[in-house]
């Protein structure tokens, strides 16, 4: 498909894209997700993204999981620090012997729009635990 279209279409251009300290409203992102399904016909589109990218658009947070201790330390921090890199999600974690549950708490008008976000951010959870 074609990436700038989609972008064009929600109001962002490659003059704000360059701009490295501008935020991108969250609903904005959420919307260009939704919009690359249904452009593209792929209602997978979040599994589909996920699993084709590296994780280095985590920044600080993918560092200091790698780093912690072990992996419940890792779990933590990246929960913790969750909120740095998205200020609309709130994300929990709670830890129960083996078993991991692991939330996010959105407003509803942003949840109307987050199915490939979310789908696409399961589906990356399990590969920062690698």
């Amino acid at each position: 498909g074609d990436p700038w279209a989609i972008l064009y279409s929600l109001g962002l251009d490659e003059t704000r894209l360059d701009q490295a300290e501008d935020w991108i409203p969250f609903g904005v992102v959420l919307r260009a997700f939704q919009l690359a399904s249904i452009t593209l016909d792929e209602p997978a589109f979040g599994v589909k993204l996920s699993r084709s990218r590296e994780l280095n658009y985590l920044g600080p947070i993918l560092m200091v999981a790698r780093h912690a201790p072990d992996l419940e330390q890792a779990i933590h921090c990246i929960s913790r620090y969750f909120k740095l890199q998205n200020t609309a999600v709130r994300a929990a974690v709670e830890i129960s012997g083996a078993q991991v549950t692991r939330s996010y708490h959105m407003p509803t008008h942003l949840r109307r729009s987050a199915d490939q976000w979310i789908e696409e951010t399961l589906t990356t959870f399990p590969t920062l635990m690698e």
